[in-house]
């Protein structure tokens, strides 16, 4: 009887292993060795790596940018909770050696570096490949070891910093204790803390980098004693953009941290009862959908149902620095200015989006922004001499809001009326 309370525990286990069973057989067994090749391939704004296994045998990249494909050999294998193909890399990574051989055009085996400006997003990320690689990450090193030694050395500083100031404190009161002025007591010098760097460069790695005008090429790997590689070809799509254009991320004063996006020349933008609008213009390209999907993600499965329809790229920074205006006829040029969003202190939420300047001290989170004050009328905003960059703006005036769910509830009440009416009728 004292083993009673483990049947119920029991009969869960036994509920449970049937589920988890097949998936652990399966992650340890059905691998399949294969040439496969990773990338880091260009999106329009920086580098991403990609997994190019055996099973999907067409590569998709931009036209006349440079890319990276690196051979291996591995143990393949489906991963059904994501739906795509896995590489065991621990059980095997072999690199291999060779050229590619893409249509008429070959491509050698050379050195690659990733450079990385602000972070490691693929939108400041930067190729660069052969002599150039290693001079680069020799610089990084020295620019990082500089800035160790030099954090090293300022806390050594701080720490004489903060005795001299508590001694400074200590003659300082002093002198006031004996009436004297403190004018003449020099005041410690507090040291410059060091800038980190902001720039990182990967370790020269082996692989090929290529680029290639738009079209269908097919691809082998041919080894270094002459002969294809068995497994090693792939078909290669490389295209181009159908037209360029400008996206906008729109800032609302009242909404800082929930900002809108407009990528469709098309677009309207609809706003309502704000003060600021914080424009921020962007480079955009369009490019066939089932391509575009191919590219950010080769095993996208639902790839499949975006064919002859066409999206919208980010294509890095819009150099522009002037936008132009438009209210009701009238054209009027607007700059570009820096902004900082300070929070509101207390228990107010929100923020104040305030012109930048030095007061606002160090480390303050800013951003780059045209400034446009919603009026009523025709608004459109544009990039001078750019196509596809105008964006009409709409203000939406709500004050009737009320009175039109009031009249929706009109035939409701009109209902509830003659049903009590007929109700007190048949009393």
């Amino acid at each position: 009887m004292r083993y009673t309370g483990l049947l119920p525990a029991a009969l869960a286990l036994l509920l449970v292993l049937p589920a988890l069973f097949p998936l652990a057989a399966w992650a340890a067994g059905d691998r399949e060795r294969q040439v496969v090749y990773n990338g880091e391939i260009f999106d329009g704004q920086g580098y991403g790596g990609q997994f190019y296994p055996a099973n999907e045998p067409a590569i998709y990249v931009l036209a006349d940018v440079q890319n990276v494909l690196i051979p291996r050999i591995t143990q393949v294998y489906w991963w059904p909770i994501t739906q795509e193909y896995k590489a065991d890399w621990d059980s095997l990574n072999q690199p291999l050696t060779g050229t590619l051989e893409i249509g008429t055009r070959s491509f050698p085996l050379t050195t690659y570096s990733l450079r990385h400006d602000n972070g490691f997003s693929n939108a400041q990320t930067e190729l660069i490949v052969d002599d150039a690689a290693a001079p680069a990450y020799a610089a990084y090193q020295k620019a990082l070891s500089d800035y160790q030694a030099a954090a090293g050395a300022y806390n050594e500083q701080w720490q004489v910093f903060q005795q001299q100031l508590a001694e400074w404190g200590q003659k300082a009161d002093e002198l006031r204790a004996a009436g004297k002025s403190t004018a003449d007591l020099p005041v410690p010098k507090q040291p410059v803390q060091p800038i980190q760097p902001t720039v990182s460069v990967t370790a020269p790695a082996a692989g090929i980098a290529f680029t290639l005008p738009a079209g269908e090429y097919q691809m082998v790997l041919r080894g270094t004693d002459g002969n294809i590689v068995p497994g090693s070809e792939r078909r290669i799509v490389a295209f181009g953009p159908r037209r360029s254009g400008v996206a906008y991320k729109v800032i609302a004063e009242s909404k800082y941290t929930l900002p809108d996006a407009s990528t469709n020349p098309q677009d309207t933008i609809f706003v309502s009862g704000e003060k600021a609008l914080y424009v921020q213009p962007a480079a955009q390209r369009e490019y066939d959908n089932f391509y575009a999907a191919k590219l950010l993600n080769p095993q996208q499965r639902a790839a499949q149902d975006r064919r002859g329809v066409w999206t919208w790229l980010p294509a890095g920074e819009f150099p522009a620095t002037t936008l132009a205006l438009n209210v009701s006829g009238a054209t009027e040029n607007i700059t570009k200015v820096k902004y900082y969003a300070k929070q509101r202190p207390g228990a107010a939420l929100g923020y104040d989006i305030l012109p930048y300047d030095a007061s606002a001290g160090e480390g303050v989170a800013t951003f780059d922004a045209f400034k446009i004050v919603p009026q009523r009328g025709a608004m459109t905003i544009s990039a001078p001499g750019v196509a596809d960059s105008s964006r009409d703006i709409r203000v939406v005036q709500t004050g009737a809001g009320n009175v039109l769910i009031g009249l929706a509830f009109l035939p409701l009440a009109g209902g509830l009326c003659g049903l009590a009416y007929r109700r007190w009728r048949t009393r």
